[in-house]
C-alpha cells in the first residue's frame, strides 16, 4: 500500500530513478494500492508507470476532489469513477446531534427549526456540519446565536458546492473562536499542509511565543494543552494519534481549513509562509514570523526584499545548502530547523545561534549526521531544546543555560556530565 501522496510535495524525479526497481518487486504478485487526495494529473502520469498490468487483478484506488484528475486516472471511463455524494438530510442530522447537545434542542421546536436550517445550509458536507454544531453547542443564547448564524450563511450552499461556500462556513467557525484561541489557530500556518503536528511540541512552540498565561492553579504547559483539546473539540483541527486514554496527541489540519488560517496570517501579518516558486513575493515591512517550505528545491532562496531583523519566529523545510544565514535573524525567540542533504555528514556550526540571545525555543532535525558545536552559554533564554538527528556529540555547556525546561536528544545519546535528567 502506498498513501497518501500530495502532489504539491512529491519527489518526481527520485520516484522516477526508482520507479524500475518497483516494477520489480510487484511483478511476480498482485497488489492493492492506495494513493490518497491526488491533484495534478503529471503526478498519476509517473506514479502509474510504476504500476504493471500483471493481469493478477490488482487495483490501484485513488482519491482526488478534481474530475480532471479522475477522468485521467480512470482512462476516462465514468463507469471506473465513484463519485461521492453529500450527506443526506438524515446522515446529517444524525452527524450535527453527535455535537450538540440534541436532547435539549428537539424539545425546543423553536430551536430544532432553526438548526435544521443550518445542517440543511452546511450542504451534507461533514466537515462544516461537525465544525458548525461544535461552534454552536458552546453558545449561551442557543436560539439568538443560531439565529444570527442561520443569516450569516448563504441559502445556495446545498445547490452549490464549492470549496468557496466551505470556507464561508468554515470562516464563520473561526471568526467565533475566543481570541486565546484565534492565535494559537492563526500560529498552524506555519507547517507544511497535510504535516502532522505533535501537541507536545506544539504547546511549546505557543509558550514560547508568548501566547499562553498561566491561570489559577494552571501552568502555562497545562493550559496551553487545553487549548489545544479545545481545537480539537470545535473540530478546527483533526486528531491523528491517540493514546489510550483518549488523549489526542497529534493533529493535522484540513486543506480548507489549512487555507483558511494561511489567508487570515496573510491578511493580519501573522505568519509568512512561501515556497521555494516565492523567492520574488512581496511581503509585509515587518514579518513577524517567517515559515520557509522549500521542499527538495536546491535553488531556493530567501525574498531579499525582507527586513530579515524583524522576524521573531524562523521554520525552515529545505536542502541544507538553502537555509539561510541565521544570524541574519537577531530577534529569534523561536527557530525550527527540517533539512536535509544527501550526503552521510554535514557540519553545522551552531556557535552562530548562541548569538540569538532572545532565543527560547530551537528545534534541529535532519536526515543526515550534524557535527554540533560548543558554544551555546549565550542561549540565556532558551527554555526548549529539541535535536532530532544523528550527532557526534552533544553541546556540553548546555548544563549552563540557566532557563533550559526541556531537552530532547536522539535515543541513546548520552547527556552532558553535570545535566540533571
Amino acid at each position: 500500500m502506498i498513501g497518501p501522496i500530495n502532489s504539491k510535495h512529491f519527489n518526481t524525479r527520485s520516484y522516477e530513478d526508482g520507479y524500475s526497481s518497483i516494477k520489480e518487486c510487484m511483478f511476480f504478485c498482485s497488489y492493492f494500492i492506495i494513493i490518497d487526495d491526488l491533484w495534478a494529473s503529471s503526478t498519476w502520469d509517473v506514479v502509474s508507470r510504476a504500476f504493471p498490468d500483471d493481469k493478477c487483478c490488482s487495483r490501484v484506488l485513488v482519491t482526488t476532489e478534481s474530475d480532471g484528475v479522475a477522468q485521467i486516472c480512470s482512462g476516462h471511463n465514468s463507469n471506473r469513477i465513484f463519485k461521492m455524494e453529500p450527506l443526506s438530510d438524515n446522515e446529517s442530522k444524525k452527524l450535527f446531534f453527535r455535537r450538540f447537545p440534541g436532547n435539549q434542542s428537539k424539545s425546543n421546536e423553536q430551536l430544532y427549526e432553526v438548526l435544521s436550517e443550518i445542517i440543511r445550509k452546511c450542504g451534507g458536507s461533514p466537515l462544516a456540519i461537525i465544525t458548525t454544531a461544535s461552534l454552536l453547542a458552546r453558545q449561551q443564547n442557543w436560539i439568538e446565536q443560531c439565529n444570527c448564524i442561520r443569516r450569516s450563511l448563504s441559502s445556495n450552499l446545498r445547490t452549490h458546492r464549492t470549496i468557496e461556500w466551505m470556507k464561508e462556513v468554515l470562516s464563520l467557525c473561526y471568526n467565533n473562536l475566543p481570541g486565546r484561541l484565534k492565535s494559537c489557530m492563526l500560529y498552524l500556518s506555519i507547517y507544511k499542509e497535510d504535516h502532522v503536528i505533535w501537541k507536545d511540541y506544539l504547546v511549546k512552540q505557543w509558550i514560547a511565543e508568548g501566547f499562553i498565561c498561566a491561570q489559577e492553579g494552571k501552568g502555562k504547559e497545562e493550559v496551553a494543552s487545553t487549548y489545544f483539546d479545545e481545537l480539537v473539540n470545535r473540530g478546527m483541527i483533526q486528531p491523528v494519534d491517540i493514546n489510550c486514554n483518549g488523549e489526542v496527541l497529534s493533529c493535522t489540519v484540513h486543506y480548507i481549513i489549512h487555507n483558511l488560517i494561511r489567508y487570515k496570517s496573510i491578511e493580519e501579518n501573522f505568519v509568512a509562509a512561501i515556497d521555494h516558486s516565492q523567492a520574488n513575493v512581496r511581503l509585509a515591512d515587518k514579518v513577524r514570523r517567517l515559515s520557509l517550505q522549500f521542499g527538495n528545491a536546491e535553488d531556493a532562496i530567501t525574498p531579499p526584499n525582507m527586513r530579515l531583523s524583524h522576524v521573531r519566529t524562523l521554520v525552515f523545510w529545505g536542502v541544507f545548502k538553502c537555509l539561510p544565514s541565521v544570524v541574519q535573524f537577531r530577534l529569534l525567540q523561536v527557530l525550527i530547523l527540517h533539512f536535509w542533504g544527501d550526503k552521510d555528514s554535514i557540519s553545522f556550526d551552531i556557535t552562530t545561534i548562541s548569538e540569538l540571545f532572545r532565543l527560547r525555543y530551537l528545534k534541529v532535525a535532519s536526515n543526515v549526521s550534524l557535527e554540533l558545536r560548543t558554544q551555546m552559554r549565550g542561549l540565556k533564554s532558551l527554555e526548549t531544546l529539541t535535536i532530532d538527528a544523528r550527532v557526534s556529540s552533544v553541546p556540553s555547556d548546555i548544563v549552563h543555560l540557566p532557563g533550559l525546561l526541556h531537552l530532547s536528544l536522539p535515543e541513546g545519546q548520552t547527556c552532558p556530565m553535570g545535566l540533571a535528567t
